[in-house]
């Protein structure tokens, strides 16, 4: 965006409401059903599901090895691979 966004781009997002991804906006109506907050969290999902994937295919939750395996860790994820 360059100098063209200075002072304008406040903040970019991996997701927004009106994205049509049915998996993500359902996650979003359910996180508002329960707590009655707004749903900005959804880069945390990736990042909790590559933790669970490392810790799986290590069988253990020593982070020294759970960096080298988040290393290049490639996952599928609702917008696409992460």
């Amino acid at each position: 965006m360059g100098p063209a966004a200075a002072d304008r781009v406040k903040v970019i997002w991996r997701w927004h409401p009106n994205l049509p991804i049915a998996s993500e906006r359902a996650a979003a109506d359910e996180y508002k059903r329960r707590f009655g907050l707004e749903y900005y969290a959804m880069p945390l999902d990736n990042l909790l599901e590559m933790l669970v994937a490392s810790i799986d295919r290590t069988g253990s939750t020593d982070a020294l090895k759970i960096a080298y395996e988040l290393e290049d860790m490639r996952i599928p994820g609702a917008m696409g691979e992460a």
